[in-house]
């Protein structure tokens, strides 16, 4: 058995020890591939309404623009409050509902992508983006001559944030390229859609995968992932071809 990895065949080990290494390797891979497709496998056999989902991505390609930032969070707000009463364990001192209440640590959206990103329920990235959403949207809540805000929010680092032509290039389907010289706006509205489209999935997905003791990202978006990634992709996709059919 010479066929190593290479980290394995580079120690410096007998023949017979790395044979033993490798096999050892292999059946904790095999093993772990067979936990990953249980688990997807358990999360496909359940039903998902994507309704909702479809129906704030439809916003964000017709709303006006500084409207989103609150449709937005408002969404996503919605969602991280579903997935920590899910994913919270019973017997919470003074029950889950507490948590939530005016002084509980899970009572406002910041808090929320804040101890999202702490514990890992969702990818860093998302909590990272959500957050400079939620500051944009403050400065629209906070900001009473709103013509000065047409172009505060999507021209420097909610486009580089979250790149969506990095999101399109890996999602299931197919969609046209996304010119360089796009107008900003609609590069706004596009990483929303596949903001809100990857939160859908993670907030219902992510923390299953880590209590499983599983690598979330590779249960997620690996050759393993559960039929409800391709579900959610045809809704992002089919909500983005909507918006650049329209701004042709």
């Amino acid at each position: 058995m010479a066929d190593w990895d290479d980290d394995i065949a580079s120690m410096d080990l007998t023949n017979g020890e790395k044979n033993g290494l490798q096999v050892f390797r292999n059946y904790q891979r095999a093993f772990e591939d067979y936990r990953e497709k249980e688990l997807s496998a358990s999360i496909s056999r359940e039903d998902y309404d994507t309704a909702d989902l479809t129906r704030v991505v439809s916003l964000v390609c017709s709303e006006d623009l500084r409207s989103i930032p609150v449709i937005a969070c408002a969404f996503a707000d919605d969602l991280l409050g579903a997935m920590f009463r899910t994913a919270l364990p019973d017997g919470v001192i003074g029950g889950k509902s507490s948590l939530f209440g005016s002084y509980g640590p899970l009572s406002s959206f910041f808090h929320r992508v804040q101890l999202s990103q702490v514990f890992a329920l969702i990818s860093s990235d998302l909590a990272e983006t959500l957050n400079v959403l939620r500051k944009e949207r403050n400065k629209i809540s906070h900001t009473w001559d709103l013509s000065k805000l047409d172009n505060a929010f999507f021209d420097q680092e909610l486009i580089r944030k979250f790149p969506v032509n990095d999101v399109l290039g890996v999602a299931i389907g197919s969609i046209d390229d996304i010119e360089s010289d796009r107008d900003a706006s609609v590069i706004f509205r596009l990483n929303v859609i596949w903001l809100l489209s990857r939160l859908f999935y993670e907030t219902i997905c992510f923390h299953r995968a880590k209590s499983a003791r599983l690598d979330p990202h590779k249960v997620l978006y690996g050759s393993n992932h559960p039929k409800l990634l391709n579900t959610v992709s045809s809704v992002a996709i089919a909500a983005s071809k909507k918006l650049l059919s329209t701004d042709k």
